[in-house]
C-alpha cells in the first residue's frame, strides 16, 4: 500500500521531520538522494530536473509563482501565517524488485519502478487533483511533487522506495494557484497502488521476468521464493513477531492489528540513504543466503508482445465489475479502477484499461451516475425485470379461500389455539389467502408474530387442498420456521437449485406446466436475499405455476450479496404490514421503550437509556496533547478491558440464564476475543474440563471472480471441491491443501500425499483458512456450514445432517473423538484429527443472530471496530424479550454510531429513469411451456 502522511507545516513535518530546513537537507543535500520534480503542476510552475533546496522550501511554505505573479497561499491568523505544507506519499517497490535493483544492480528494473511511480503520479493527477472554488470542488488535473528515491528500510534492509512530496498547491484552468483539497488523494490511494503494481508488473514482464501476484494484485518476481524474501526482510520479521505475541499471524490479523504492530516495532531511521553505504553488506548477505539474480526469459517477452491488449483490458474491466457487483449494485470509480488493475495482472498498460473503461461506458455496459458512482446494465436489467414480473403478478393467480371460508378458518384456528391474531395479522392472512396475486409481501417488524401468522396460513391453505412449502436464508432459520409454523422448509439456495432440476426434467419430458398450480410458497427472511437470488425465486415461482409470499423486515440486516430486492419490491406487489401495534416479543418496560424509540429513529437516545457498562480508564489517563494514534491505542486497551468485564458478567450467570442470553458484537475478530475470554472465565470456575486443540476451517471470503484466479489462494489454505471431476480425479467434497501457486495453476495435496495440478477457472472450489481452537467438555459450539456428522450410537449408519448455525454441547473429549449433544438431544461424534467447520458459540455477530429470540442480550460495542449502523442496533435490541445491556469503551460515541445508515445500494439509486436496452437473458418464464404457450428449447435462470 502506498504510504500516506501529512507534512503538518513547513517547520514541523510529520514523523521523522522536525523542521522544513532539516527535511530539505535530508532530502536534497547536494544530490545525495536522487530527486526530480514530477507532475503537471511542476511543469506549470517551471520546476524541472533535480529538486533544489530553496525551491522545495518555497513549495512547502506555499510560496508560488502563478498567473498573478509570486504570492503565498494560506491565511493570516493570530499574527501567524497558516498554510498546510503538503503530503508524503511513499511508493515502495516489492522486495524482489528491490533486490534486483539494489543487490544485483539491474538498472532497467530501476527504470521500471520509476515508470510505475510516474504512472501513479499521472493517475492521481487525472482523478484526485482538485481544489475548492466558490464552495464547490473543482478538478484541476495537476499536482506538484518532489520525488526522492531512497534505498533502505528502517531496519537497514534493501528497500527501494520513492517519496512523492506533494505540495499543497494546484493551478486552476486560468493558471491561478489554489490549495489542494486532499480528500481524493486518500480516496484514490489504494487504486493508485494497484496502478503502480500493474504498471510495474507489465514492465517486468516486458523485460522477460516471470512474475506472480498475490490476492491483492501486488507483484513479485517469480524467481524469488517467499522464504528468500522473508530472509531479507528484518522489518517483516519484526512485525510478524509482534503479531505472534498477540496470538496472530499476517493471515489472521486485521489491517488495524498489522498497523499497530508496524508502529510498535518501528525504529528511528538513522541509516544513510546511499547505496554505497549498504552495498557490501547486502551483497554478502545475498551470497550467504544463496540469492541469485532472477533469470529472464525471451519466451516470456515474446508472449507479452503477442498479447491482445484490448481484449485483455476489456475482460479485466468485465471481471472487476462482476467482482464488485456481486456485493454491491453500485460502486465507486476508484474501486473499479483498483480491481481492473488487479485482474489485468500486468498484461496490459494502465492506458489500455482506461480505454476499456471508457468503451464500457460508451456501450452502456457500465453506467455512471451524476455522483460518479457506477453500476452495470445487467444490474439495472435485473432490478427492472424484478419489478416488471412482480407488477405482472397482480391478479395473475387464484385465491386460496373465499372471504367466507377465511372467516370460518380463522375461527377454527383461534379456537384451537386459545388466542386471537392481531388486527394486522388478520389483514395479512386475508391478503395471502383471499388474494389472487402471484406475488405478495409481508413487511413485519421484529417480534410481530410472523411465524404464528404462517401457522394459520398453512392450516387454512392445506385444508383447502393447497400445498404449502417454505424456504429461508439460512439452515437454522429454515429449521426454526419449520418447527414453529409446521411448513416444510429448506434453504432458499437449496430450493432454487431443486427447482432448476425439476424444471429441466419437465423440459426433457416435454411436459406442459399449468399457469395456476395450487401451491403456496413462503420465502422467509426475504430481506437477507440478494437481488440475484430474489429474482431467481420469482422466476422459479412462475415456472412452477405457483404463488410466493415474501416475508421479511426491511429494517433488519440485508444480504451480503448485492441489492435490496425485498425493500424495493414492496412498491410492486401487494404488501401487508405487521407494525409496532403487533409487537409481542418484549416483556419489560425498558425493552419496549428501547424498541419503540429506535423505530421512531431515536437510535442514540435508545442506546443512552439502556443499562450500560463503560470502561475508559486508558482513555481518561491520556494527556491533553495525546495524538490520534495515542487515542486509538487507549481505546483498544479499554476495549480489551470491556471484553474481560463482559466475559466475567456472562460467566457469573447461572447455566440456565446463560442458555437464555445472547452475547452480540459487530466483527469476527471481537467475536473470537469474546469467546476466548468467556472460555477463560468458565475454565477458572471449573465449568470446562480438560480438552484438546483441533483445527477449524474458516471460509475464505472470495467472490466468484476471485475463486477462479489462482492468485486468490495462499499456500496452506484448505480447498474443498464443489463437484465431481472425473478427468482430474477430484471428488465432490474432497479436501486438499494448497501446496503451490504458479500462474493460474494450483498444486494441491491431500491427506494421503497425492497431488493434483488444477486451473481454478475449470474446477469449482471453496477455500478455507485453517485455525486452531481449544475444545473441552462443557463447551458450547455452533456449526458454520451444513455437513454430515457421525452418529455416536450408530457409527455405521449414514451421518446425521447438522445445520449451519445449529449448536451443540461438548460432552466428552478423547484423544481421537469429540462427543457432542445437539440442541435437540441427538448425540454425535467428530474426528479430533480432522478439521471441523465449527466455532465456539458464546458470542455471535449481529448478522448471525438475526432470527433469534432470547430473554437477555449483552451487546459489545467496540467504537474502534466494525461498521456499526442503525440496522445493527435494531437487530441487537430486538433479540431480547426482557433485558439489553451495552458494553463499550465510549458510550457517547457508541450512541452516535448506533444510528448510522449503512444500506445496500440498488442500481436504480444512480440511474432511476434510464431506459435499458438490449436483449435480456433467457428466463424460466420464457423457456418453460405452460398450458397456454408454446414453451421453449431449454431452461436457464442466469442473469
Amino acid at each position: 500500500m502506498i504510504g500516506f502522511s501529512a507534512i503538518k507545516s513547513s517547520a514541523a513535518a510529520a514523523e521523522y521531520y522536525s523542521s522544513t530546513e532539516q527535511a530539505a537537507e535530508y532530502y536534497a543535500d547536494q544530490g545525495r538522494v536522487p530527486s526530480r520534480w514530477l507532475g503537471a503542476g511542476s511543469a506549470l510552475q517551471g520546476l524541472r530536473g533535480e529538486v533544489g533546496r530553496e525551491a522545495l522550501l518555497k513549495q512547502l511554505d506555499g510560496i508560488i509563482h502563478d498567473a498573478n505573479g509570486e504570492r503565498r497561499l494560506g491565511i493570516q491568523r493570530g499574527g501567524e501565517w497558516q498554510h498546510r505544507a503538503g503530503w508524503d506519499l511513499t511508493v515502495s517497490a516489492p522486495k524482489s524488485v528491490s533486490l534486483e535493483i539494489l543487490v544485483h544492480d539491474r538498472k532497467d528494473v530501476d527504470a521500471a519502478h520509476a515508470k510505475a511511480v510516474q504512472a501513479v503520479m499521472a493517475y492521481l493527477e487525472r482523478n484526485a487533483a482538485q481544489a475548492r472554488a466558490g464552495g464547490q470542488y473543482v478538478k484541476t488535473g495537476n499536482l506538484t511533487a518532489a520525488a526522492f528515491d531512497h534505498v533502505a528500510s528502517r531496519a537497514g534492509d534493501p528497500q527501494k522506495h520513492t517519496h512523492l512530496i506533494i505540495s499543497n498547491v494546484t493551478l486552476d484552468e486560468k493558471g491561478i494557484a489554489r490549495s489542494v483539497s486532499n480528500e481524493k488523494l486518500l480516496e484514490y490511494r489504494r487504486a493508485a497502488d494497484a496502478v503502480y503494481h500493474n504498471t510495474l508488473s507489465h514492465e517486468l514482464q516486458r523485460l522477460g521476468y516471470g512474475v506472480r501476484h498475490d490476492k491483492d494484485g501486488r507483484v513479485e518476481i517469480a524467481d524469488y521464493t517467499p522464504d528468500q524474501l522473508r530472509d531479507f526482510s528484518t522489518r517483516s520479521k519484526e512485525i510478524e513477531a509482534a503479531l505472534a505475541a498477540r496470538g496472530q499471524t499476517r493471515a489472521t490479523s486485521s489491517a488495524e492489528s498489522r498497523q499497530v504492530a508496524a508502529l510498535a516495532t518501528r525504529a528511528d531511521k538513522n541509516a544513510p540513504e546511499t547505496r554505497a553505504a549498504h552495498a557490501e553488506r547486502w551483497t554478502a548477505q545475498a551470497q550467504a543466503l544463496g540469492i541469485q539474480p532472477a533469470v529472464r526469459s525471451a519466451h516470456i517477452d515474446s508472449v507479452a508482445a503477442g498479447w491482445d491488449a484490448a481484449a485483455i483490458a476489456s475482460e479485466s474491466v468485465k471481471q472487476a465489475a462482476a467482482h464488485l457487483g456481486e456485493r454491491e449494485a453500485v460502486f465507486r470509480q476508484q474501486d473499479l479502477h483498483r480491481e481492473a488493475a488487479r485482474f489485468a495482472a500486468g498484461r496490459v498498460e494502465w492506458r489500455e484499461i482506461e480505454s476499456a473503461l471508457a468503451d464500457a461506458e460508451i456501450s452502456g455496459t457500465l453506467i455512471r451516475g451524476a455522483d460518479d458512482r457506477l453500476t452495470t446494465r445487467a444490474a439495472l436489467e435485473s432490478e427492472r425485470e424484478t419489478a416488471q414480473r412482480l407488477d405482472a403478478g397482480r391478479g395473475d393467480h387464484a385465491a386460496v379461500l373465499t372471504k367466507r371460508q377465511f372467516a370460518h378458518a380463522l375461527e377454527r384456528f383461534e379456537g384451537s389455539r386459545g388466542f386471537t391474531l392481531s388486527s394486522e395479522q388478520r389483514q395479512a392472512a386475508q391478503m395471502i389467502l383471499c388474494g389472487s396475486d402471484r406475488f405478495q409481501g409481508v413487511q413485519g417488524l421484529a417480534g410481530t408474530g410472523k411465524t404464528t401468522l404462517l401457522a394459520f396460513v398453512r392450516e387454512a391453505a392445506e385444508s383447502a387442498g393447497w400445498k404449502v412449502i417454505g424456504h429461508s436464508n439460512g439452515s437454522e432459520q429454515a429449521a426454526t420456521m419449520q418447527r414453529e409454523s409446521g411448513i416444510q422448509t429448506t434453504t432458499t439456495a437449496a430450493h432454487i437449485l431443486a427447482e432448476r432440476q425439476v424444471a429441466q426434467e419437465r423440459i426433457n419430458r416435454g411436459e406442459r406446466v399449468p399457469a395456476v398450480v395450487r401451491e403456496l410458497r413462503i420465502m422467509d427472511e426475504a430481506s437477507q436475499s440478494g437481488q440475484r437470488q430474489y429474482l431467481d425465486a420469482i422466476r422459479s415461482t412462475e415456472v412452477a405455476g405457483a404463488r410466493t409470499v415474501f416475508l421479511g423486515d426491511k429494517h433488519q440486516h440485508q444480504s451480503v450479496e448485492s441489492g435490496r430486492a425485498f425493500e424495493r419490491s414492496q412498491q410492486h406487489m401487494p404488501t401487508a404490514q405487521l407494525g409496532k401495534a403487533s409487537i409481542r416479543r418484549q416483556r419489560t418496560d425498558h425493552a419496549k421503550a428501547a424498541v419503540s424509540t429506535i423505530l421512531a429513529g431515536g437510535h442514540a437516545e435508545a442506546i443512552r437509556k439502556l443499562p450500560a457498562v463503560e470502561i475508559r480508564a486508558a482513555q481518561s489517563a491520556l494527556p491533553a496533547d495525546a495524538t490520534r494514534d495515542d487515542k486509538r491505542a487507549a481505546a483498544r486497551a479499554d476495549n480489551s478491558a470491556v471484553i474481560q468485564k463482559l466475559a466475567a458478567d456472562y460467566a457469573a450467570l447461572s447455566p440456565d440464564a446463560r442458555a437464555k442470553t445472547l452475547v452480540l458484537t459487530s466483527t469476527n475478530a471481537d467475536r473470537q476475543s469474546l469467546n476466548s475470554a468467556i472460555r477463560e472465565q468458565l475454565q477458572s470456575r471449573g465449568e470446562l474440563g480438560a480438552g484438546v486443540e483441533i483445527s477449524v476451517l474458516r471460509k475464505a471470503d472470495l467472490t466468484a471472480q476471485e475463486a477462479r484466479r489462482a492468485e486468490s489462494y495462499t499456500v496452506g489454505q484448505v480447498v474443498e471441491v464443489g463437484a465431481d471431476y472425473k478427468r482430474d480425479q477430484l471428488a465432490r467434497g474432497s479436501r486438499w491443501t494448497v501446496a503451490d501457486v504458479n500462474g493460474n495453476t494450483l498444486t494441491l495435496v491431500d491427506a494421503e500425499g497425492r497431488t493434483r495440478s488444477i486451473n481454478p477457472e475449470q474446477i469449482k472450489l471453496q477455500a478455507y483458512d485453517r485455525e486452531a481452537r481449544a475444545i473441552a467438555p462443557g463447551d458450547r459450539l455452533r456449526w458454520t456450514e451444513n455437513h454430515r456428522a457421525e452418529r455416536a450410537d450408530h457409527p455405521l449408519e449414514p451421518g446425521l445432517k447438522v445445520r449451519n448455525g445449529a449448536s451443540a454441547i461438548v460432552e466428552r473429549v478423547t484423544a481421537d473423538r469429540i462427543h457432542l449433544r445437539t440442541a435437540i438431544g441427538e448425540r454425535i461424534q467428530l474426528d479430533a484429527h480432522s478439521a471441523q467447520k465449527l466455532e465456539h458459540a458464546y458470542a455471535l455477530t449481529s448478522h448471525s443472530a438475526q432470527g433469534l429470540t432470547v430473554d437477555r442480550v449483552l451487546v459489545h460495542h467496540n467504537v474502534e471496530s466494525g461498521a456499526h449502523s442503525a440496522r445493527e442496533s435494531y437487530v441487537n435490541v430486538t433479540r431480547a424479550r426482557d433485558d439489553v445491556t451495552i458494553y463499550t469503551q465510549d458510550l457517547d460515541k457508541a450512541a452516535r454510531q448506533s444510528g448510522v445508515q449503512l444500506d445496500k445500494t440498488a442500481a436504480h439509486d444512480i440511474a432511476p429513469d434510464l431506459d435499458v436496452t438490449g436483449s435480456p437473458d433467457p428466463t424460466p418464464a420464457d423457456h418453460v411451456a405452460h398450458d397456454h404457450d408454446q414453451g421453449g428449447p431449454e431452461y436457464e435462470y442466469g442473469m
